[in-house]
């Protein structure tokens, strides 16, 4: 069968999940050794790590708005639903996804309780511009750290992306820099605001671990049987898998973490630096090998820190139909490239309802149908990097 590569996440090892099922994992805390002089809080997924943060808000603040990028995960947007708050779309800036500073600015009202700051794919939004709109407006500011956890922003004081926020969460999901298939994380900056969240925090259900725990560990040796490009084929083969679909639901429960959720993540976090570095030399690979077709590209990573690790090496063609044209025949060669988010999110399906304003999002629209990202993780070869460019450089040549 042909070889398939995953288009994100990185490798689990049996005897890793075989370890934690023995308890052998338990002498330490990860997230204690990252976070010992900020409180945190770890719960079920990023996407309650993100409700759990804005109901902490909104039980402090009559105001029920929540700014957020327009292109982005929908389940930011399922995050503020949940919240029993108002989502209202920003676009972003015309050659790249940080928010648009112009329209944040105009959109930011009496009713604003706050602005989500994602950094998607791991690549810095910018905090300090943001801040300088919220903070004088009392508006808080939430940065979602979800992809890019381990990665730091720089500037005079180098910070790591998770601890520039308010409020910030990490999730530990599929595909995610750290992927233990559960689990997220708030991270409370502001210190007065963790009474809030010390209160939402502590009406929290525990999941029953003889209803988790199951369903939790066949989930690990099923990742870690198909993240390998001689498996990776036979789930990407069934339709109902829903493999890759970006799409809005509120399915999510808002919870404490589950068992041997925290164990894993204690065991994976030793070998964290091996995975981020292997992503750092692959985009720096990508860069190099693509670096002859920039000019086809609205949008085309920088890579130039060490302290960045692409969570995938993304870049924006100029043109819709060649972005398509080389995506279609990536795929059928099983080279792990994606399409990301196929939409602004007031055109993904489910979203309209909630939202008070239609408008269009013209940078939004342009970056979901031009992007492409392109792997990185350890099964991924640079003669896969190596075909990869070849095959973006033929198209562009034959165009």
């Amino acid at each position: 069968m042909l070889r398939t590569l995953p288009p994100a996440g990185h490798h689990l090892r049996l005897r890793e999940i075989i370890s934690i099922i023995k308890g052998s994992a338990k002498d330490r805390n990860f997230l204690e050794e990252l976070f010992s002089d900020i409180q945190f809080y770890p719960v079920s997924s990023g996407s309650a790590a993100l409700t759990l943060s804005l109901l902490s808000l909104k039980a402090i603040s009559k105001r029920t708005e929540v700014i957020l990028p327009a292109y982005t995960c929908p389940s930011l947007v399922a995050s503020v639903v949940k919240a029993k708050l108002i989502p209202v779309l920003c676009d972003v800036k015309p050659f790249g996804f940080q928010l648009d500073m112009k329209e944040l600015s105009s959109k930011i009202g009496p009713n604003t309780l706050a602005v989500m700051a994602v950094h998607l794919f791991g690549i810095a939004e910018n905090l300090a511009e943001i801040s300088a709109l919220t903070k004088p407006q009392g508006v808080y500011l939430v940065e979602d750290a979800a992809q890019s956890f381990g990665n730091k922003i720089d500037g005079e004081d180098s910070i790591y992306m998770g601890s520039g926020g308010d409020l910030s969460v990490l999730s530990f999901g599929r595909g995610k820099p750290l992927s233990l298939q559960s689990g997220g994380v708030v991270i409370v900056n502001n210190a007065k605001l963790d009474e809030s969240v010390r209160s939402a925090y502590r009406d929290l259900k525990e999941p029953n671990p003889w209803h988790f725990l199951p369903k939790y560990l066949l989930l690990l040796i099923l990742y870690s049987v198909f993240f390998h490009p001689r498996t990776h084929w036979f789930p990407k083969s069934l339709p109902w898998l829903r493999l890759g679909e970006t799409f809005f639901s509120l399915d999510f429960n808002v919870n404490k973490p589950g068992p041997k959720v925290l164990d894993l993540g204690n065991l994976l976090y030793d070998r964290f630096n091996r995975i981020r570095t292997i992503r750092i030399k692959l985009a720096l690979i990508y860069k190099e090998k693509l670096e002859k077709c920039r000019e086809a590209f609205e949008f085309f990573p920088d890579c130039k820190d060490d302290d960045i690790a692409l969570l995938r090496f993304p870049v924006v063609f100029k043109s819709k139909e060649i972005r398509d044209r080389i995506l279609e025949m990536l795929e059928k060669k099983g080279l792990g490239a994606t399409g990301s988010y196929p939409a602004p999110l007031n055109e993904i399906e489910g979203i309209d309802r909630y939202l008070n304003n239609v408008e269009n999002y013209p940078n939004a629209k342009r970056i979901s149908e031009k992007i492409m990202t392109l792997p990185l993780h350890e099964f991924v070869k640079i003669k896969d990097v190596e075909n990869i460019s070849q095959i973006i450089a033929d198209c562009l040549y034959l165009k």
